[in-house]
């Protein structure tokens, strides 16, 4: 029994004995009446009693306003929270980068290293597993001769996205940035593929394809990477770039394919092929001619890795 319901009995019980000591008192035909009304009296303080004992013993329900927990004090700042898996409240434990302070829930920001260009990695000590965001190189669109011409796009790198990857503590991993394909010579040229981006260990790689090249003869460069597709010596884990785009007529050459950290460059319109931006791994564009000169297609994006 709580306390607070020890209170309230005890003040119920001395409003009863000024009544009872009068009851006492009283003789003739109403003191048995009122002897009743008293036993009464009783039994119903007893009834709340064993009710109130009843729905306040054990865990309360949250139907009833309670956690349906068995909660203890957790000596800490912790919030509480519905844990819908345990179909209960609980409190929720700051995890790594994370820290509870008074009403202030802080959080550490973790490392970021952006590679546009090649360099090394060092692990941080106590990291094991770090995220990897990365693009090869985007494809070059194809160039056209002095004649009636419409040359297909570049195709945008394979890539991947907070990718998850083991690693040592301390460890210094190689990072190859794949390089974009540089522009493709006026004339009835394909555009090259654009580099590999690879991340490096001693017993692994990521490797992300660079983008193939589009070709003279109209076609745009096919996608890479993905399932169906080389992806490295891991294989299987990239996703495709888009596809470079096919020239239409001798007005449109195809654009480039893109991916999602920038879209492929412009298809052009009896002009050189649009060069793709850089560090995106996009595809460059194709050049088209309607006989009135010779044109370069355009160059792919580069490509980058970004370690968490």
């Amino acid at each position: 029994m709580t306390s607070r319901v020890k209170q309230i009995l005890i003040f119920l019980l001395v409003l009863a004995l000024p009544v009872y000591a009068q009851v006492a008192e009283i003789e003739g035909p109403s003191k048995p009446f009122l002897n009743q009304q008293l036993r009464r009296t009783k039994r119903r303080l007893n009834t709340l009693e064993g009710n109130t004992q009843n729905s306040i013993s054990g865990i309360l329900s949250i139907a009833k306003g309670g956690t349906s927990a068995n909660l203890t004090d957790p000596d800490a700042d912790r919030i509480l929270f519905w844990d819908d898996s345990d179909h209960k409240v609980g409190f929720l434990t700051a995890n790594t980068n994370v820290d509870i302070s008074g009403t202030n829930l802080n959080v550490t920001a973790e490392f970021v290293d952006i590679f546009l260009v090649d360099g090394t990695f060092t692990v941080p000590t106590g990291v094991t597993k770090v995220y990897l965001t990365m693009v090869g190189g985007g494809g070059a669109g194809g160039a056209c001769p002095n004649a009636q011409c419409y040359a297909g796009g570049g195709a945008g790198g394979a890539w991947i996205a907070n990718y998850p990857f083991t690693v040592t503590p301390d460890a210094e991993l190689l990072v190859q940035v794949g390089d974009g394909a540089v522009t493709t010579s006026a004339g009835d040229n394909d555009g090259a593929a654009g580099q590999d981006t690879v991340f490096d260990t001693a017993t692994a790689a990521i490797t992300c394809a660079g983008g193939s090249g589009g070709l003279s003869a109209h076609t745009g460069g096919a996608a890479v990477g993905g399932i169906d597709a080389s992806a490295g010596t891991a294989g299987g884990y990239t996703n495709k770039g888009g596809a470079g785009g096919t020239g239409a007529d001798v007005s449109t050459g195809g654009a480039g394919g893109g991916t999602p950290f920038g879209p492929g460059a412009a298809g052009a319109d009896g002009a050189a092929g649009s060069g793709a931006t850089a560090n995106t791994g996009a595809g460059g564009g194709g050049a088209s001619s309607d006989s009135e000169g010779a044109f370069n297609g355009g160059a792919g994006g580069s490509g980058f890795v970004a370690v968490m």
